[in-house]
């Protein structure tokens, strides 16, 4: 469980997955399928990259150029949705956004590092930054 209350924790899981992302690089694969993402307020462009896998699942990779807060959001998302049911990813993603836009944490332990982000509705400006991957992964998924 993370401590919540370590906001030194807290920025350094959204440093590391800033400086050393996870998903970070396509695949290219033949059968991919990119969505490009522009914030409306700042100059963050990411894409993302989904591709089906030999077991029938799913992967997505992203890259583009943007602030620690989006691309750390957007690698968080990415890891957690991994072999998830689209129930499960709607579920995780209306519960990261409420937290964003309101601050309301309703389920912990679902949020997992997105948690790191628990600040972000205080700062009306880093609102977009934080929701950039949510709202491309539900275009992405057709939510």
């Amino acid at each position: 469980m993370i401590d919540i209350t370590n906001d030194q924790l807290l920025r350094d899981i959204i440093m590391q997955h800033f400086v050393n992302s996870r998903n970070r690089g396509f695949e290219q694969k033949p059968q991919s399928f990119y969505q490009d993402l522009r914030s409306e307020s700042c100059s963050d462009e990411l894409t993302l990259e989904i591709f089906k896998t030999d077991n029938d699942g799913f992967e997505i990779k992203f890259e583009g150029s943007a602030c620690a807060i989006s691309t750390a959001a957007t690698d968080i998302l990415i890891s957690m949705i991994f072999q998830k049911s689209d129930l499960e990813i709607k579920t995780l993603l209306a519960t990261y956004e409420k937290m964003i836009e309101t601050g309301e944490i309703t389920n912990l332990n679902l949020l997992g590092e997105l948690i790191a982000f628990k600040n972000i509705f205080k700062q009306k400006n880093r609102k977009t930054c934080a929701l950039l991957g949510s709202k491309g992964l539900k275009s992405l998924f057709n939510f």
